[in-house]
């Protein structure tokens, strides 16, 4: 494949991106990224469809500018990419790309992979309709095919071999991730790839804000989580696996029954962490972006002074963790 001058200069430039060794410089670069690609758009509204919110399009290309969530991303791919070195075609399949497919088609370019069939699949018609632009003044628009559906409703004619998505939030809140990785996961080839490799949930209670103070100071450390967190439990963990299990998912997915410390402490609160390993050895760590920034949640439902609760995943229009408050086990 020959790509022409404009793919050629987006490539480069995603060749520095990771050749520099500080976050500083990597983010700047990515900021020169965004402008190459995208321009200077003006802000819309998100709106929300049936798995989850639907990212207008802008919104969406700003997802590029966090510095280690993109590379980490972009590193998972190149190791899936090379598994699957010697195989004529590799069938990748990217949901939710927003108008320029961040997370697969710059690092395309930077690495003139010829074996790759990539497919994407976006909701919002009129993101599809600037991706489409974006593939025209790039010179691919013969080579990727652009499908505007919804994700989770899709069935690929060939097994899909990398199926790359951030179709999330902090917690798989709000966004579709959860459903539509479930859904696509049973298209997928034996030996297939999926990114994020795992996402897991964690609920804690202790101190949250005191947490975030010692974050913005630089000084926060594993040792000092230990002492914030006073009590932890995991929630959820998904994986290829876990969404094969789950091929149909449910309203509600029953996470499981937890006590509560006997005695609670001012000024804690309930909140969430998320872990993602986005393949192998690359992870995006905990705080380093707003995919894994605590949060805190509330009991919504039931007994809201109570030692027992039970933890919901909410599978709807506005998937997240649901907790409700049990009076006795």
């Amino acid at each position: 494949m020959i790509f022409n001058t404009f793919a050629k200069e987006v490539g480069t430039l995603v060749s520095q991106i990771l050749a520099v060794e500080s976050a500083e410089q990597g983010s700047e670069l990515l900021c020169q990224l965004l402008i190459l690609l995208n321009g200077e758009q003006q802000v819309q509204d998100n709106r929300h469809g049936t798995t989850g919110l639907i990212l207008s399009s802008q919104n969406a290309a700003n997802c590029l500018l966090s510095y280690s969530r993109t590379l980490s991303y972009w590193q998972a791919l190149c190791c899936a990419v090379d598994i699957f070195s010697d195989k004529a075609q590799v069938n990748i399949v990217y949901p939710g790309p927003g108008p320029m497919a961040a997370l697969v088609l710059p690092l395309w370019l930077a690495k003139g992979w010829q074996n790759i069939n990539l497919t994407l699949l976006e909701y919002n018609s009129s993101t599809a309709i600037r991706l489409q632009e974006m593939l025209l003044k790039l010179g691919l628009s013969n080579e990727i095919s652009i499908i505007n559906c919804d994700a989770s409703q899709y069935e690929p004619e060939c097994e899909i071999d990398i199926l790359i998505m951030e179709c999330m939030t902090k917690g798989l809140a709000d966004e579709g991730q959860y459903a539509i990785s479930t859904h696509l996961c049973q298209f997928m080839s034996q030996d297939a790839v999926l990114i994020p490799e795992t996402i897991t949930l964690d609920l804690h209670y202790g101190f949250l804000g005191q947490e975030f103070k010692e974050i913005e100071s630089g000084k926060a450390s594993s040792e000092f989580q230990q002492q914030t967190r006073l009590w932890s439990v995991h929630l959820m963990s998904l994986d290829k696996q876990q969404k094969l299990n789950r091929a149909a998912p449910q309203a509600n997915v029953f996470l499981g029954r937890f006590q509560l410390p006997e005695n609670l402490t001012s000024g804690c609160s309930l909140f969430i962490s998320t872990s993602i390993v986005t393949f192998g050895q690359y992870t995006i760590p905990e705080y380093s972006c707003g995919l894994t920034i605590p949060y805190p949640i509330d009991i919504e439902r039931g007994c809201k002074n109570t030692q027992f609760l039970d933890a919901y995943y909410q599978y709807d229009d506005r998937p997240g963790i649901r907790l409700s408050g049990v009076s006795e086990i």
